[in-house]
Protein backbone atom coordinates (compact mmCIF):
# COMPACT_ATOMS: atom_id res chain seq x y z
CA UNK A 1 0.00 0.00 0.00
CA UNK A 2 1.45 3.37 -1.09
CA UNK A 3 2.11 5.83 1.71
CA UNK A 4 1.61 9.56 1.34
CA UNK A 5 3.44 12.12 3.37
CA UNK A 6 1.73 15.49 3.71
CA UNK A 7 4.03 18.40 4.54
CA UNK A 8 2.26 21.40 6.00
CA UNK A 9 3.82 24.83 5.60
CA UNK A 10 4.54 26.75 8.75
CA UNK A 11 1.60 29.09 9.13
CA UNK A 12 2.66 32.64 9.93
CA UNK A 13 0.50 34.81 12.13
CA UNK A 14 -1.86 36.76 9.85
CA UNK A 15 -1.42 40.54 9.72
CA UNK A 16 -4.62 42.47 9.12
CA UNK A 17 -4.46 45.32 6.61
CA UNK A 18 -7.38 47.71 6.20
CA UNK A 19 -8.13 49.29 2.82
CA UNK A 20 -10.15 52.48 2.39
CA UNK A 21 -10.53 53.74 -1.18
CA UNK A 22 -13.06 54.85 -3.77
CA UNK A 23 -14.12 51.52 -5.20
CA UNK A 24 -15.50 53.28 -8.31
CA UNK A 25 -12.10 54.76 -9.15
CA UNK A 26 -10.01 52.73 -11.57
CA UNK A 27 -6.75 54.31 -10.42
CA UNK A 28 -7.50 53.62 -6.72
CA UNK A 29 -8.30 49.99 -7.49
CA UNK A 30 -5.02 49.66 -9.37
CA UNK A 31 -3.10 51.20 -6.45
CA UNK A 32 -4.66 48.72 -4.04
CA UNK A 33 -3.85 45.89 -6.47
CA UNK A 34 -0.21 46.99 -6.33
CA UNK A 35 -0.22 46.85 -2.52
CA UNK A 36 -1.62 43.32 -2.63
CA UNK A 37 0.90 42.32 -5.32
CA UNK A 38 3.75 43.47 -3.05
CA UNK A 39 2.51 41.28 -0.20
CA UNK A 40 2.03 38.28 -2.48
CA UNK A 41 5.48 38.67 -4.06
CA UNK A 42 7.16 38.34 -0.65
CA UNK A 43 4.77 35.76 0.74
CA UNK A 44 3.68 38.09 3.54
CA UNK A 45 0.82 36.81 5.70
CA UNK A 46 -1.26 39.92 5.07
CA UNK A 47 -5.03 39.61 4.92
CA UNK A 48 -7.10 42.47 3.56
CA UNK A 49 -10.49 43.97 4.23
CA UNK A 50 -12.08 47.35 3.73
CA UNK A 51 -14.34 49.39 1.51
CA UNK A 52 -15.25 52.83 0.25
CA UNK A 53 -14.99 54.81 3.48
CA UNK A 54 -18.67 54.69 4.33
CA UNK A 55 -19.87 54.52 7.93
CA UNK A 56 -20.37 50.78 7.48
CA UNK A 57 -16.73 50.39 6.37
CA UNK A 58 -15.40 52.23 9.41
CA UNK A 59 -17.58 50.23 11.84
CA UNK A 60 -16.27 47.00 10.33
CA UNK A 61 -12.65 48.16 10.48
CA UNK A 62 -12.93 49.28 14.13
CA UNK A 63 -14.20 45.80 15.06
CA UNK A 64 -11.56 44.11 12.91
CA UNK A 65 -8.66 46.18 14.36
CA UNK A 66 -6.10 46.06 11.53
CA UNK A 67 -2.38 46.56 12.20
CA UNK A 68 -1.97 48.76 9.12
CA UNK A 69 -4.10 50.87 6.82
CA UNK A 70 -3.90 51.99 3.21
CA UNK A 71 -5.99 55.09 2.51
CA UNK A 72 -7.13 58.25 4.22
CA UNK A 73 -7.90 57.79 7.94
CA UNK A 74 -9.78 60.78 9.42
CA UNK A 75 -8.93 61.76 13.03
CA UNK A 76 -10.81 59.56 15.46
CA UNK A 77 -11.91 57.07 12.83
CA UNK A 78 -9.81 54.27 14.38
CA UNK A 79 -9.15 53.65 18.09
CA UNK A 80 -5.63 52.24 17.64
CA UNK A 81 -3.22 55.18 18.00
CA UNK A 82 -0.26 52.99 16.97
CA UNK A 83 -1.89 52.18 13.62
CA UNK A 84 0.51 52.30 10.63
CA UNK A 85 -1.12 54.32 7.84
CA UNK A 86 -0.05 54.88 4.24
CA UNK A 87 -2.21 57.38 2.27
CA UNK A 88 -3.16 56.62 -1.31
CA UNK A 89 -1.40 58.64 -4.00
CA UNK A 90 -1.56 61.39 -5.14
CA UNK A 91 -1.87 62.48 -1.48
CA UNK A 92 1.24 64.66 -0.84
CA UNK A 93 1.76 62.81 2.45
CA UNK A 94 1.97 59.48 0.63
CA UNK A 95 4.88 57.08 0.26
CA UNK A 96 5.50 57.77 -3.45
CA UNK A 97 6.06 60.88 -5.54
CA UNK A 98 4.29 60.86 -8.91
CA UNK A 99 5.99 63.19 -11.39
CA UNK A 100 2.91 65.22 -12.26
CA UNK A 101 4.93 67.80 -14.21
CA UNK A 102 6.11 64.99 -16.51
CA UNK A 103 2.46 64.13 -17.16
CA UNK A 104 1.84 67.69 -18.31
CA UNK A 105 4.98 67.79 -20.45
CA UNK A 106 4.10 64.52 -22.11
CA UNK A 107 0.61 65.72 -23.06
CA UNK A 108 1.96 69.06 -24.37
CA UNK A 109 4.58 67.29 -26.49
CA UNK A 110 1.93 65.02 -27.98
CA UNK A 111 -0.35 67.94 -28.91
CA UNK A 112 2.38 70.26 -30.22
CA UNK A 113 3.89 67.43 -32.26
CA UNK A 114 0.45 67.14 -33.88
CA UNK A 115 0.60 70.81 -34.87
CA UNK A 116 -1.53 72.39 -32.12
CA UNK A 117 -0.38 75.92 -31.32
CA UNK A 118 -3.20 76.84 -28.94
CA UNK A 119 -3.27 74.77 -25.74
CA UNK A 120 -5.59 74.78 -22.75
CA UNK A 121 -5.65 73.05 -19.37
CA UNK A 122 -8.73 72.03 -17.36
CA UNK A 123 -7.87 71.38 -13.73
CA UNK A 124 -9.32 71.26 -10.24
CA UNK A 125 -9.30 74.06 -7.70
CA UNK A 126 -6.98 73.88 -4.72
CA UNK A 127 -5.33 70.58 -5.65
CA UNK A 128 -1.52 70.43 -5.80
CA UNK A 129 -1.21 67.56 -8.25
CA UNK A 130 -3.53 69.35 -10.71
CA UNK A 131 -1.42 72.52 -10.47
CA UNK A 132 1.77 70.48 -11.04
CA UNK A 133 0.33 68.92 -14.20
CA UNK A 134 -0.64 72.37 -15.43
CA UNK A 135 2.87 73.67 -14.69
CA UNK A 136 4.53 70.93 -16.75
CA UNK A 137 2.00 71.47 -19.56
CA UNK A 138 2.67 75.22 -19.64
CA UNK A 139 6.46 74.82 -19.44
CA UNK A 140 6.49 72.69 -22.57
CA UNK A 141 4.18 75.13 -24.39
CA UNK A 142 6.42 78.09 -23.42
CA UNK A 143 9.52 76.27 -24.68
CA UNK A 144 8.04 76.06 -28.19
CA UNK A 145 6.40 79.47 -28.23
CA UNK A 146 9.49 81.24 -29.62
CA UNK A 147 8.92 79.68 -33.05
CA UNK A 148 5.16 80.32 -32.89
CA UNK A 149 4.60 83.79 -31.38
CA UNK A 150 0.84 83.68 -32.06
CA UNK A 151 0.37 80.59 -29.90
CA UNK A 152 -1.90 81.05 -26.86
CA UNK A 153 -2.47 79.25 -23.57
CA UNK A 154 -5.70 79.04 -21.56
CA UNK A 155 -6.70 77.54 -18.21
CA UNK A 156 -9.89 76.74 -16.35
CA UNK A 157 -10.01 75.34 -12.81
CA UNK A 158 -13.26 73.75 -11.71
CA UNK A 159 -14.59 72.42 -8.42
CA UNK A 160 -13.67 68.81 -7.65
CA UNK A 161 -15.16 66.42 -10.19
CA UNK A 162 -17.84 64.06 -8.94
CA UNK A 163 -18.61 60.81 -10.69
CA UNK A 164 -22.34 61.06 -9.94
CA UNK A 165 -23.08 64.56 -11.25
CA UNK A 166 -21.09 66.10 -14.09
CA UNK A 167 -23.74 68.60 -15.23
CA UNK A 168 -22.51 71.72 -13.33
CA UNK A 169 -18.99 71.31 -14.77
CA UNK A 170 -20.29 70.80 -18.30
CA UNK A 171 -22.37 73.95 -18.06
CA UNK A 172 -19.34 76.02 -17.08
CA UNK A 173 -17.15 74.34 -19.69
CA UNK A 174 -19.50 75.09 -22.60
CA UNK A 175 -19.20 78.86 -22.25
CA UNK A 176 -15.41 78.68 -21.76
CA UNK A 177 -14.86 76.38 -24.76
CA UNK A 178 -16.70 78.77 -27.07
CA UNK A 179 -14.17 81.53 -26.22
CA UNK A 180 -11.09 79.49 -27.18
CA UNK A 181 -9.25 79.86 -30.49
CA UNK A 182 -9.49 76.79 -32.70
CA UNK A 183 -8.08 74.28 -33.29
CA UNK A 184 -7.07 73.87 -29.65
CA UNK A 185 -5.49 70.98 -27.74
CA UNK A 186 -6.78 70.45 -24.20
CA UNK A 187 -5.26 68.50 -21.32
CA UNK A 188 -7.77 67.61 -18.62
CA UNK A 189 -6.27 66.77 -15.22
CA UNK A 190 -7.84 63.27 -15.22
CA UNK A 191 -10.07 61.10 -17.39
CA UNK A 192 -13.33 61.97 -15.67
CA UNK A 193 -12.65 65.65 -16.30
CA UNK A 194 -11.68 64.86 -19.92
CA UNK A 195 -15.01 63.10 -20.39
CA UNK A 196 -16.76 66.23 -19.13
CA UNK A 197 -14.83 68.32 -21.68
CA UNK A 198 -15.92 65.92 -24.42
CA UNK A 199 -19.55 66.16 -23.34
CA UNK A 200 -19.31 69.96 -23.23
CA UNK A 201 -17.92 70.00 -26.79
CA UNK A 202 -20.96 68.05 -27.93
CA UNK A 203 -23.29 70.56 -26.26
CA UNK A 204 -21.34 73.47 -27.78
CA UNK A 205 -21.40 71.83 -31.26
CA UNK A 206 -17.59 71.66 -31.36
CA UNK A 207 -16.05 68.77 -33.27
CA UNK A 208 -13.58 66.45 -31.48
CA UNK A 209 -10.76 66.20 -32.51
CA UNK A 210 -11.04 68.49 -35.56
CA UNK A 211 -11.68 71.66 -33.52
CA UNK A 212 -10.87 70.47 -29.99
CA UNK A 213 -8.38 67.68 -29.28
CA UNK A 214 -8.66 66.19 -25.77
CA UNK A 215 -6.17 64.28 -23.61
CA UNK A 216 -6.98 62.90 -20.15
CA UNK A 217 -4.85 61.30 -17.43
CA UNK A 218 -5.00 57.79 -15.87
CA UNK A 219 -5.91 55.78 -18.99
CA UNK A 220 -9.05 54.31 -17.43
CA UNK A 221 -9.84 51.92 -20.31
CA UNK A 222 -13.57 51.70 -19.69
CA UNK A 223 -14.09 55.44 -19.20
CA UNK A 224 -11.92 56.29 -22.22
CA UNK A 225 -13.61 53.81 -24.55
CA UNK A 226 -17.17 54.67 -23.52
CA UNK A 227 -16.54 58.34 -24.39
CA UNK A 228 -17.37 59.34 -27.96
CA UNK A 229 -14.90 59.73 -29.57
CA UNK A 230 -12.66 57.53 -27.37
CA UNK A 231 -10.28 59.52 -25.16
CA UNK A 232 -6.52 59.70 -25.49
CA UNK A 233 -4.96 59.51 -22.04
CA UNK A 234 -1.64 59.62 -20.24
CA UNK A 235 -0.97 56.21 -18.72
CA UNK A 236 0.03 56.37 -15.04
CA UNK A 237 1.52 53.21 -13.45
CA UNK A 238 -0.80 53.15 -10.43
CA UNK A 239 -0.03 49.47 -9.85
CA UNK A 240 3.69 50.33 -9.57
CA UNK A 241 2.81 53.16 -7.18
CA UNK A 242 0.76 50.73 -5.08
CA UNK A 243 3.70 48.33 -4.98
CA UNK A 244 5.91 51.09 -3.49
CA UNK A 245 3.16 51.86 -0.99
CA UNK A 246 3.10 48.21 0.07
CA UNK A 247 6.85 48.34 0.66
CA UNK A 248 6.42 51.53 2.72
CA UNK A 249 3.71 49.96 4.87
CA UNK A 250 5.89 46.88 5.38
CA UNK A 251 8.68 49.10 6.77
CA UNK A 252 6.25 50.86 9.11
CA UNK A 253 4.90 47.57 10.45
CA UNK A 254 8.43 46.35 11.12
CA UNK A 255 9.47 49.60 12.79
CA UNK A 256 12.20 50.17 10.25
CA UNK A 257 13.44 53.65 9.28
CA UNK A 258 12.33 54.92 5.91
CA UNK A 259 14.86 56.01 3.26
CA UNK A 260 15.55 59.74 3.20
CA UNK A 261 13.99 60.19 -0.26
CA UNK A 262 10.73 58.92 -1.71
CA UNK A 263 10.67 56.96 -4.98
CA UNK A 264 9.61 59.04 -7.99
CA UNK A 265 7.33 57.35 -10.50
CA UNK A 266 7.08 58.56 -14.11
CA UNK A 267 4.13 58.24 -16.49
CA UNK A 268 4.32 55.30 -18.89
CA UNK A 269 3.30 57.19 -22.03
CA UNK A 270 0.15 58.21 -23.90
CA UNK A 271 -2.50 55.84 -25.16
CA UNK A 272 -3.56 57.67 -28.31
CA UNK A 273 -7.21 57.31 -29.21
CA UNK A 274 -9.50 59.21 -31.55
CA UNK A 275 -9.93 62.31 -29.32
CA UNK A 276 -6.44 63.60 -30.24
CA UNK A 277 -5.48 61.44 -33.21
CA UNK A 278 -5.30 64.25 -35.76
CA UNK A 279 -2.83 66.75 -37.19
CA UNK A 280 -3.79 70.40 -36.74
CA UNK A 281 -2.19 71.77 -39.92
CA UNK A 282 -3.55 74.22 -42.47
CA UNK A 283 -1.43 73.03 -45.40
CA UNK A 284 -3.42 70.44 -47.38
CA UNK A 285 -0.31 68.67 -48.71
CA UNK A 286 1.09 68.24 -45.17
CA UNK A 287 -2.32 67.08 -43.92
CA UNK A 288 -2.50 64.44 -46.69
CA UNK A 289 1.04 63.31 -45.93
CA UNK A 290 0.29 62.99 -42.19
CA UNK A 291 -2.83 60.94 -42.89
CA UNK A 292 -0.77 58.68 -45.16
CA UNK A 293 1.87 58.28 -42.44
CA UNK A 294 -0.73 57.21 -39.88
CA UNK A 295 -1.43 54.13 -42.03
CA UNK A 296 1.98 53.48 -43.60
CA UNK A 297 4.75 54.82 -41.31
CA UNK A 298 5.57 51.29 -40.11
CA UNK A 299 6.05 49.97 -43.65
CA UNK A 300 9.09 50.49 -45.91
CA UNK A 301 8.55 54.12 -46.90
CA UNK A 302 10.73 56.70 -48.59
CA UNK A 303 10.14 60.45 -48.44
CA UNK A 304 10.02 60.53 -52.26
CA UNK A 305 7.09 58.09 -52.22
CA UNK A 306 5.37 60.14 -49.51
CA UNK A 307 5.80 63.30 -51.62
CA UNK A 308 4.18 61.63 -54.64
CA UNK A 309 1.06 60.83 -52.60
CA UNK A 310 0.64 64.56 -51.92
CA UNK A 311 1.31 65.81 -55.44
CA UNK A 312 4.28 68.01 -54.50
CA UNK A 313 8.05 67.61 -54.86
CA UNK A 314 10.21 66.19 -52.09
CA UNK A 315 11.86 69.57 -51.51
CA UNK A 316 8.48 71.30 -51.48
CA UNK A 317 7.07 68.79 -48.98
CA UNK A 318 10.08 69.18 -46.70
CA UNK A 319 9.71 72.97 -46.77
CA UNK A 320 5.98 72.73 -45.94
CA UNK A 321 6.60 70.20 -43.15
CA UNK A 322 9.14 72.47 -41.49
CA UNK A 323 6.78 75.43 -41.71
CA UNK A 324 3.78 73.54 -40.27
CA UNK A 325 5.39 71.08 -37.82
CA UNK A 326 8.94 72.35 -37.35
CA UNK A 327 10.54 69.12 -38.58
CA UNK A 328 11.19 67.22 -41.82
CA UNK A 329 9.09 64.30 -43.14
CA UNK A 330 12.03 61.98 -42.43
CA UNK A 331 12.14 63.05 -38.76
CA UNK A 332 8.37 62.60 -38.51
CA UNK A 333 8.62 59.05 -39.87
CA UNK A 334 11.35 58.30 -37.32
CA UNK A 335 9.26 59.83 -34.52
CA UNK A 336 6.24 57.66 -35.33
CA UNK A 337 8.38 54.53 -35.53
CA UNK A 338 10.06 55.30 -32.20
CA UNK A 339 6.64 55.85 -30.58
CA UNK A 340 5.48 52.46 -31.85
CA UNK A 341 8.71 50.83 -30.65
CA UNK A 342 8.36 52.32 -27.17
CA UNK A 343 4.77 51.12 -26.95
CA UNK A 344 5.80 47.58 -27.90
CA UNK A 345 8.69 47.65 -25.43
CA UNK A 346 6.41 48.80 -22.60
CA UNK A 347 3.47 46.51 -23.31
CA UNK A 348 4.97 43.29 -24.72
CA UNK A 349 7.90 40.94 -24.16
CA UNK A 350 8.69 40.68 -27.88
CA UNK A 351 12.38 40.30 -28.77
CA UNK A 352 14.12 43.55 -29.74
CA UNK A 353 14.49 42.39 -33.35
CA UNK A 354 10.73 41.81 -33.63
CA UNK A 355 10.02 45.21 -32.03
CA UNK A 356 12.26 46.84 -34.64
CA UNK A 357 10.55 45.02 -37.50
CA UNK A 358 7.01 45.76 -36.30
CA UNK A 359 7.77 49.45 -35.83
CA UNK A 360 9.04 49.83 -39.39
CA UNK A 361 12.83 49.55 -39.07
CA UNK A 362 14.54 47.55 -41.82
CA UNK A 363 17.73 47.19 -39.75
CA UNK A 364 17.93 46.23 -36.07
CA UNK A 365 21.33 47.93 -35.84
CA UNK A 366 19.95 51.21 -37.22
CA UNK A 367 17.00 50.97 -34.84
CA UNK A 368 19.35 50.52 -31.87
CA UNK A 369 21.50 53.51 -32.89
CA UNK A 370 18.57 55.90 -33.45
CA UNK A 371 16.74 54.73 -30.31
CA UNK A 372 19.80 55.33 -28.13
CA UNK A 373 20.46 58.73 -29.73
CA UNK A 374 16.87 59.98 -29.33
CA UNK A 375 15.77 58.31 -26.08
CA UNK A 376 19.09 58.24 -24.22
CA UNK A 377 18.76 54.51 -23.43
CA UNK A 378 19.09 51.29 -25.36
CA UNK A 379 15.79 49.49 -26.06
CA UNK A 380 16.71 46.91 -23.42
CA UNK A 381 17.45 49.58 -20.81
CA UNK A 382 14.20 51.37 -21.65
CA UNK A 383 12.20 48.18 -21.17
CA UNK A 384 13.95 47.33 -17.90
CA UNK A 385 13.56 50.82 -16.41
CA UNK A 386 9.79 50.83 -16.79
CA UNK A 387 10.01 54.62 -17.01
CA UNK A 388 8.86 56.93 -19.74
CA UNK A 389 11.25 59.52 -21.08
CA UNK A 390 9.89 62.13 -23.55
CA UNK A 391 11.49 62.33 -26.96
CA UNK A 392 14.29 64.88 -27.23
Amino acid sequence: MRKFVIILRHMKTPVRIGLVFDTRSAYARREVSGVIAYARSLGLPWIFAGGDGSATTWRMLRRWQPAGMVGAVPPGAMRNRMLSVVPLAPDPAGAVLLDNAAIGRLAAEHLTERGFRHLAFVGEKGVNWSAERDEGFQMCWKAGRASHPNATFHRLDLALAHVDDWRPAVGELVGWLRTLPRPVGILACHDLRAREVSQACRVASLRVPEEVAIVGVDNDDLLCEMTDPPLSSVSVPWDQIGYHMGAHLHCLLQGRRQPGHLPVVMPRGIQIRRSSDIYAVADEAVARACLHLQDHAYEPLQVEVLARTTGVSRRGLERRFRRELGRSPHVEIQRLRLERARQLLRETSLPIAVVAERSGWSSVQRFMVVFKARIGQTPGQFRSSGKFKPLA
